[in-house]
């Protein structure tokens, strides 16, 4: 759903909808949905969206699709507010790929918008984030490297 979600910002959409997708008999409660099991259990989806709504607000434009050429692995830089945040994941499995931050600016998070202590990380197909203040997009660009 995140990646998902990052392709449609990236395509130009600018407001994204849930649906519970539940069917339950008309007029009766719902006791469970698309972010919730049953007795409020939070589904896997619940933080990730969470996350990528503090990390995306209102307003957040795509700037540059900073992909390898490959396509093995995708890097999606958007301005969100007065910070960029650059996507990154590998939808397909296959050789590790690494994303490491060569620069002093930004910092990394996981896809539930958890720091990364490290500055890199094996990319996977769960969406990482570089968040960084102050930067020109060139510059985040060549602040972060992608190793296929």
């Amino acid at each position: 759903s995140i990646r998902f979600n990052l392709i449609l910002l990236a395509s130009g959409v600018e407001k994204i909808f849930y649906h519970a997708g539940t069917s339950e008999p008309l007029n009766s409660d719902q006791i469970q949905g698309v972010f919730f099991r049953y007795g409020g259990e939070p589904r896997k989806i619940y933080p990730a969206v969470a996350a990528m709504a503090g990390l995306f607000p209102p307003g957040t434009r795509f700037v540059k699709d900073v992909s390898p050429e490959s396509r093995l692995t995708r890097a999606l830089i958007f301005q969100a507010g007065p910070r960029l945040v650059l996507a990154a994941w590998q939808p397909f499995r296959g050789k590790p790929v690494r994303l490491q931050l060569t620069g002093p600016a930004g910092e990394l998070r996981d896809m539930v918008g958890n720091p990364i202590e490290d500055r890199r990380c094996i990319l996977s197909s769960s969406p990482v984030f570089v968040v960084a203040g102050g930067l020109a997009s060139a510059d985040l660009e060549k602040a972060v490297e992608i190793s296929e």
